[in-house]
């Protein structure tokens, strides 16, 4: 998981710092797209494009340098997250 989220953050930063600001609010903070757009001053439609792009953007970096998919990497953090959870139960 540690190297999931190092791979994430260094994808990170090669988007546009206000589009990596959007992301990290949406997705690691967990603002809507409402709550969002009146933190930093501009429309939900302008959120939700900054979502699109960084959404392709982090999918083509993780594609391009992984030649797996991020809905793959996905699933594969969310597999080693629950082994790491039954393995703490024993």
């Amino acid at each position: 998981m540690k190297e999931y989220r190092l791979f994430i953050e260094k994808a990170m930063n090669d988007l546009p710092a206000r589009t990596s600001e959007i992301f990290k609010l949406c997705r690691e903070e967990g603002k809507s797209y409402e709550e969002a757009a009146m933190l930093i001053g501009v429309s939900k439609h302008a959120i939700k494009n900054h979502m699109v792009a960084a959404m392709k953007k982090l999918n083509m970096i993780i594609e391009k340098k992984l030649d797996i998919t991020l809905a793959l990497l996905t699933c594969l953090a969310a597999i080693q997250q629950l082994f790491y959870f039954f393995a703490t139960l024993r």
